[in-house]
């Protein structure tokens, strides 16, 4: 598997991956493929974001967005005072269904926070279902951060019909945060190197 920095000519397929995976429980969103795309493209623009995508045998797998906190200031809001400084966003994590449970999502998570710890952020914030325990799992149990507040998200992309009536359903999301471990990131460092040497100046 490779890890590599997106490509405008891979937003379709990554749209397509994020779409049916987050029409998957415990999401129930339904967004537009074309609407996904657009936004792939705006937030690859911008200089602190760090967009991955995984390959396998040559086919894309999955994808992963990060970018400063600062950014998502509903989260931010929730986190306290001592993760907030020099923190990352760990904002979107997506596999295609076939490849989960094979270390795909973890190791695009890794090397999201291997190249972040180079750009000089000290500190990881994640956002997730309260129902998806493995992002928990791999946050929390392996990457040492904690759970630091609980928030309810309603989306548009998110309904049900209710009397005829098409409404918002809320989810809860879980809000994590913690240092950037060190320790964990050695040999991802060194397999992310080149991509880190080229996106270093934009920083």
């Amino acid at each position: 598997m490779e890890i590599r920095e997106f490509k405008p000519e891979d937003k379709n397929i990554l749209a397509k991956i994020y779409t049916d995976c987050f029409r998957e429980p415990p999401w129930l969103e339904e967004f537009g493929q074309q609407e996904v795309g657009n936004m792939f493209i705006q937030v690859s623009k911008w200089l602190d974001t760090i967009f991955l995508v995984a390959e396998h045998k040559g086919e894309i797998v999955g994808g992963a967005i990060a970018y400063d906190l600062a950014r998502k200031e509903d989260v931010a809001a929730l986190v306290p005072a001592s993760t907030t400084d020099r923190a990352i966003y760990m904002a979107e994590l997506f596999v295609e269904k076939p490849c989960r449970n094979c270390g795909v999502g973890r190791s695009l998570i890794i090397a999201r926070l291997a190249l972040a710890k180079m750009f000089g952020y000290a500190n990881m914030v994640a956002r997730t279902s309260i129902d998806q325990p493995i992002i928990k799992h791999l946050y929390c149990n392996r990457l040492g951060a904690t759970v630091v507040a609980e928030q309810k998200v309603s989306s548009y992309h998110r309904t049900q019909i209710v009397e005829r009536q098409k409404v918002m359903v809320p989810d809860q999301r879980l809000i994590m945060a913690g240092r950037i471990p060190e320790e964990v990131l050695v040999e991802t460092l060194l397999k992310v190197w080149p991509l880190a040497q080229r996106k270093r100046s934009t920083f």
